[in-house]
């Protein structure tokens, strides 16, 4: 769907919801892209300007507070940025990644195991959750589960109601809040 193609007025409801529904998911695809390309490029013109700095040692470890500072957002989340453009200097505009996907992946210091995973990820369709699991399995080894042994439990018998004097329980109650 271009942003120029005009979609019909839906005739009934059922294709009115659907039209409404891949709207909504288009918009949110467009917003993520959007998300995740500012994020790119702030990380580029962060690390491309340290970089010009690079003879003053110190220069780098300034620059991230002061903008931090300057544009009210956490340091953290340019730091993020930097490291996202260095750990994927070309992001790949036709994949299915989103930010969690992506802020998966960042840390990972084996480049080639990290673009393995981009890759299969967009392959697969894997979610946030999928990913971070085979991320684990790289690190570690999953243990295989014990086999489920099938044991048979004997049939519930029918519970029957005890009789006993009414409202005891509420009387001893008011007493004690009384």
């Amino acid at each position: 769907m271009s942003a120029n193609t005009i979609t019909p007025v839906p005739q009934t409801y059922v294709a009115l919801r659907d039209a409404v529904a891949a709207a909504m998911i288009q918009g949110q695809r467009q917003a993520e892209f959007a998300k995740i390309s500012a994020y790119h490029e702030m990380g580029r013109l962060i690390h491309e300007h340290v970089l010009l700095y690079q003879e003053r040692a110190d220069y780098g470890a300034k620059t991230l507070p002061r903008l931090a500072s300057d544009l009210h957002l956490d340091r953290s989340v340019l730091l993020r940025c930097v490291q996202f453009f260095r750990a994927f200097p070309i992001v790949a505009h036709g994949r299915q990644l989103n930010w969690a996907h992506y802020r998966l992946l960042i840390p990972l210091e084996d480049k080639k195991l990290r673009l393995q995973l981009a890759a299969k990820t967009a392959k697969h369709n894997w979610t946030s959750p999928e990913l971070a699991a085979r991320i684990q399995g790289s690190r570690q080894p999953i243990p295989t589960p014990e086999p489920v042994v099938d044991v048979e439990y004997p049939s519930p018998s029918r519970l029957t109601p005890k009789r006993g004097t009414t409202g005891v329980c509420l009387r001893i109650f008011l007493r004690q809040v009384s």
